[in-house]
């Protein structure tokens, strides 16, 4: 299976790297390949576990480990849906950590935690994603949260249209279907 391969491949870099071979130690690329991979089938504690050590490697002084939005986009995905029951506090802890290494607010990163929170057993989970909804869209509206390409935010809609938060979730499903494409238009953006 492609998890599978992905961690031999991976392993096999890291070995050749701590041997000497230094042009075949993992970027941020590579790392990034490996958590999209193990979060798309589905295997997102070792998409977590893989992340956490691209981070200790970067805290030691690697810069080419630094992971990027996409990066933190990816984990946070596989955070969200871990056993469909989804790790708020994972998402959460996420988020700061991407704040402290400088990059900005996203609203695809906010959209995961609310997928966490909507996929949750927590009693305050509809009014905890809603007032976290209405947080993000403040903030995109004033400029302090990134607005995603179109590709994203059509992502984000998808996530908004299986969330817990009622009547948002139809509005999602109404600008999905008026926009069949797989982007959303720019003049669709911001939000719901």
């Amino acid at each position: 299976d492609s998890a599978t391969n992905i961690l031999q491949l991976f392993d096999t870099l890291r070995g050749r790297c701590k041997s000497g071979d230094l042009h075949l130690c993992p970027d941020k690329y590579v790392y990034g390949i490996v958590i999209d991979t193990l979060a798309q089938s589905g295997n997102s504690l070792e998409a977590e576990r893989v992340f956490e050590e691209m981070i200790e490697q970067w805290r030691k002084g690697s810069s080419k480990v630094k992971p990027d939005a996409h990066v933190f986009h990816k984990v946070l995905e596989a955070c969200s849906s871990r056993d469909h029951g989804g790790s708020v506090e994972k998402c959460e802890e996420y988020i700061l950590l991407m704040k402290e290494i400088g990059l900005r607010e996203s609203v695809l990163a906010y959209g995961y935690l609310i997928d966490a929170l909507s996929r949750s057993k927590d009693p305050n989970r509809v009014s905890r994603a809603t007032a976290l909804l209405d947080e993000i869209m403040r903030h995109a509206n004033d400029g302090r949260t990134h607005l995603p390409h179109p590709k994203d935010y059509r992502k984000f809609l998808q996530i908004i249209a299986r969330s817990c938060i009622p009547q948002r979730n139809a509005q999602a499903e109404v600008l999905l279907k008026s926009s069949p494409r797989r982007s959303v238009p720019k003049e669709l953006l911001p939000p719901i």
